[in-house]
């Protein structure tokens, strides 16, 4: 069973203290999506839906699987 130890020890970083807790600065991620946005012109309208659209989908994911299988390093498993 899981115990709940209350007492923190004297010097925990949980305990109050006088000291000010300061982040450090958000670093750039290199992510196409961020990019995007941030690139983003003002006509464009960003929307997060509840459900996804299933064809659109379907149609991007070939269209990545085809730009895969041109690879000349592409090894496709079902063939072995």
């Amino acid at each position: 069973m899981l115990k709940l130890h209350r007492n923190f020890p004297r010097f925990s970083p949980f305990s109050q203290s006088s000291r000010r807790v300061q982040l450090s600065a958000t670093h750039h991620e290199d992510d196409e999506l961020i990019t995007a946005i941030e690139r983003g012109r003002d006509d464009e309208v960003w929307t997060l839906d509840k459900t996804p659209d299933v064809a659109k989908l379907d149609e991007f994911w070939t269209t990545v699987e085809e730009d895969l299988k041109k690879d000349p390093e592409w090894f496709d498993f079902a063939n072995d």
